[in-house]
């Protein structure tokens, strides 16, 4: 009952003018990933057309168009591509009806900046139907009607080819049987980016690679330099009366933060004392210890791994982020999923998002009902509790 409820709340806010988008991305990164793996999903769009039965009618001609949304460059996930569906609801060919569909390229600013006139990807398009209301859809009343093959396409903005056509990509008998184009449906339209073919990239498995003497031989040197009065410029100070002492270069060059803090510094201060509040003592020291060294204990906590991963997102450490990401998702259960997934979208994290959602995908009957459950729907924004739908349809 709970479940329903919710989503009659969603489906008063999302549904509105009948055609809504829904992002989500798929790139957990904590594992090696070989750039030979060339069926991989690396982002996921799904766009919902509830009652497509008003677009069907005599009366209705055009297209619909889905929401602008924007799917992260591979080699770059600072910037992103701008995209929308185009769908055409009825188009004849040899005495059948099929619905079209178009994926329409933007050249963003960042292209234009760039001079890039041409866009790459490899993408597959699915179409999926329920006759159920939105707010009661599960799994089970999904129907794939159509799907296209993994396909690569080159847009060319230049010369204005900016969009890749499927134009008889589903039949509409196959929505409606028996010709009654006044039959409640909804679509729901997922669409699958893929790496490149060519792709070279490759990340490391920050978890597993804590013994590689190749991961840890360019800090061998700097360990000795950490927390040693002869090549410190700055001191850190706790409420608990310990120190940290440690250089404005080395924590400059690691971290953006400390970049940004020292230069608003005045440049003839020899000495300078912080006094850090809001993180314990044990905490900031793993954090700097890691800085100098790239290593952190194998035996931290869960809360430890919490902590560690705030303070390293506050001060933009992005390895240390990483790596602590990779270890807390293994702390996932009935007891900190929502802590994880909550902290996932508030850092824009991926591994924890996607993690925390899998493990809800995979546990819903035992979770949904809990007081867990809701007291996230009282904190979680509608955005979150779109991609908790999606989720729940489709896993992840």
């Amino acid at each position: 009952m709970r479940l329903y409820i919710v989503f009659s709340f969603l489906s008063f806010f999302f549904f509105l003018n009948h055609v809504i988008g829904f992002k989500y991305s798929s790139d957990v990164t904590c594992a090696f990933i070989n750039s030979q793996a060339n069926n991989e999903i690396f982002y996921t769009y799904t766009w919902v057309i509830k009652d497509f039965q008003d677009f069907c009618n005599k009366e209705y001609s055009g297209n619909i168009f889905s929401e602008k949304f924007y799917s992260p460059m591979l080699n770059n996930q600072e910037e992103n591509y701008a995209w929308r569906i185009s769908l055409y609801p009825r188009f004849s060919y040899s005495r059948r009806e099929y619905i079209s569909v178009y994926l329409i390229a933007f050249q963003t600013n960042q292209e234009k900046l760039n001079g890039l006139k041409n866009r790459q990807t490899r993408i597959k398009f699915e179409i999926y139907l329920s006759d159920n209301n939105i707010e009661s859809i599960t799994r089970e009343s999904l129907k794939l009607l159509s799907q296209s093959e993994i396909e690569s396409h080159t847009f060319l903005f230049d010369k204005n080819i900016i969009s890749l056509d499927y134009y008889e990509f589903c039949e509409v008998s196959n929505i409606f049987p028996n010709g009654n184009t006044s039959k409640s449906a909804n679509l729901i339209i997922r669409l699958h980016f893929y790496k490149n073919e060519n792709s070279t990239e490759s990340i490391p498995n920050y978890d597993n690679n804590y013994n590689s003497q190749d991961y840890f031989k360019q800090f061998e040197e700097f360990e000795h330099y950490f927390n040693n009065d002869i090549f410190s410029d700055i001191t850190f100070k706790f409420s608990c009366g310990s120190e940290i002492k440690a250089s404005k270069m080395f924590l400059a060059f690691k971290s953006l933060h400390f970049k940004k803090l020292f230069e608003q510094i005045d440049k003839d201060s020899n000495a300078l004392i912080f006094h850090i509040e809001g993180v314990s003592y044990n905490c900031f020291h793993k954090l700097l210890y890691f800085v100098y060294t790239g290593r952190i204990d194998n035996n931290l906590s869960y809360n430890e791994l919490i902590e560690l991963y705030k303070e390293s997102n506050w001060r933009e450490i992005n390895d240390l982020k990483e790596i602590t990401s990779c270890r807390i998702i293994k702390f996932i259960n009935e007891s900190t999923w929502d802590e994880i997934l909550l902290l996932g979208w508030k850092s824009n994290n991926n591994v924890l998002k996607n993690s925390a959602m899998k493990f809800l995908s995979d546990n819903w009957t035992k979770v949904k009902d809990t007081d867990k459950m809701r007291n996230f729907e009282n904190v979680a924004n509608i955005e979150w509790l779109e991609e908790l739908f999606i989720a729940k349809l489709f896993g992840v």
